[in-house]
């Protein structure tokens, strides 16, 4: 509530503070809706974004660990062969 009167018989004033009021409140819950409906958006994009971004990197990790597993065998086996 924004507004309040306490005049008896305010009649038309009351009336219009409260057409007021109510049109606040509408505005205020309508506005708290959007923002629920755009913050799980924004959630389900982010989801979006991090499966595309693991989709992408998961090959790349793939590879890199093979690679990494042939280097270290390499150096095992050159360090054992030096010994």
């Amino acid at each position: 509530t924004i507004f309040t009167i306490s005049v008896a018989n305010a009649g038309s004033v009351e009336n219009k503070i409260q057409s007021i009021n109510t049109w606040f409140e509408n505005e205020k819950s309508e506005t708290i809706n959007f923002q629920k409906v755009k913050w799980q958006e924004g959630k389900a994009q982010i989801a979006n974004t991090i499966a595309k971004i693991t989709k992408q990197v998961r090959p790349i990790k793939t590879e890199l660990k093979g690679f990494g597993d042939a280097f270290f065998k390499a150096l095992d086996g050159n360090f054992i062969e030096r010994r």
